[in-house]
C-alpha cells in the first residue's frame, strides 16, 4: 500500500484526470476561441477516506489564417483537501496542431506543480502527439501518447502513456464521452477508465454543464481511486453555435492533455 504522502499525490493526480474532456475541432479556429470552466471532484479510495478538489481552468486557441495550423495555451489551479492532507495544484500547457476537415493532428506539452506541504513538492512534465478523426457529424475518435517525467522526493523518474477516447453527440448540444488511459514507469502502472457527459444549456449565452465518473486502477498494491466530478463551462466564440460546433471549432480537451492531465504523472512519484 502507498504511504500517506505518496497516496496524497496519487489522489491529487486522479482527481485532476477527472477534469472535463471534449472533442477537438474540424479545423484551426479563425482568430480566437476560448473555454473557461470551474469544477468540483469527490475522490475516494482504499485507505484515504473522503477528499475534495475544487478548481478553475482556462484555454485559448489561435488560428493562423487559412493555413489550417493553430496553437493553444492552457492553465489552471486546483485546491485539494481531505482526510489525507491538502495541496495547491497549478498546471500550464500548450499545443500546436494541424486541423484539416477530417480531424486534427498535433503535439502537446504540459507542466504541473503540486505543493502538498511538509516537504511534499511534486513537479511533472508531459509531452507527446495526439490525433483525432471524425466519423460523420456526430462521432469523434481520439488517441494520444508520449512520455512524462516526475521530479518528487529528491528523485526524477520517466515513464510513458497511451490513451484512446470516443465522443458521441446524441443531439448537437449533448456530448457523451468515454476514455481509457494507461501509464507506466519502472514496474508500476495505472489504468484509468472514464465516462462523462456535457450539455450546452444555451447557444446564445454559451454555458454548458458537465459531469462524469472515473476509476483508476493502480498496480503494486496501490488499490483503486474513484472520482465523481461536476462543473460548468463558458465558451468564448461566435454566438449561436451548437456544442458539437464549439468542440470542433474551439479548444482542445482530453486529447490534448497527456495522461488526461499534466499532473497525472504524480501518481508515479515514489
Amino acid at each position: 500500500m502507498l504511504n500517506r504522502t505518496t497516496l496524497l499525490g496519487a489522489v491529487c493526480a486522479a482527481g485532476l484526470t477527472a477534469l472535463p474532456y471534449t472533442s477537438a475541432m474540424a479545423a484551426a479556429p479563425m482568430g480566437f476561441a476560448g473555454a473557461f470552466s470551474g469544477d468540483y471532484s469527490s475522490v475516494d479510495c482504499s485507505g484515504c477516506g473522503s477528499n475534495n478538489i475544487w478548481g478553475i481552468n482556462g484555454s485559448g486557441a489561435f488560428g493562423f489564417g487559412s493555413s489550417q495550423v493553430g496553437a493553444q495555451i492552457d492553465g489552471g489551479y486546483h485546491r485539494f483537501s481531505g482526510d489525507i492532507g491538502n495541496a495547491n495544484i497549478w498546471t500550464v500547457g500548450g499545443s500546436v496542431f494541424w486541423g484539416p476537415q477530417w480531424g486534427r493532428v498535433g503535439g502537446t506539452l504540459g507542466y504541473a506543480s503540486a505543493d502538498c506541504g511538509s516537504g511534499c513538492q511534486i513537479n511533472t512534465f508531459t509531452y507527446g502527439p495526439f490525433v483525432e478523426g471524425y466519423l460523420g457529424n456526430y462521432v469523434t475518435l481520439g488517441a494520444h501518447g508520449g512520455g512524462f517525467s516526475v521530479d518528487a522526493f529528491s528523485t526524477t523518474n520517466t515513464g510513458t502513456y497511451i490513451g484512446g477516447g470516443i465522443t458521441g453527440y446524441a443531439i448537437p448540444d449533448l456530448a457523451l464521452s468515454g476514455t481509457i488511459d494507461y501509464s507506466s514507469i519502472n514496474s508500476f502502472n495505472a489504468t484509468t477508465y472514464g465516462v462523462g457527459a456535457e450539455w450546452l444549456v444555451s447557444r446564445m449565452v454559451p454555458i454548458s454543464i458537465f459531469g462524469g465518473y472515473r476509476n483508476t486502477q493502480l498496480s503494486g498494491g496501490g488499490g483503486h481511486i474513484d472520482q465523481w466530478f461536476v462543473g460548468a463551462r463558458f465558451y468564448v466564440g461566435a454566438p449561436g453555435m451548437s456544442l458539437v460546433d464549439h468542440n470542433r471549432n474551439g479548444t482542445l480537451g482530453w486529447v490534448g492533455n497527456g495522461l488526461g492531465s499534466p499532473l497525472s504523472a504524480v501518481q508515479f512519484a515514489f
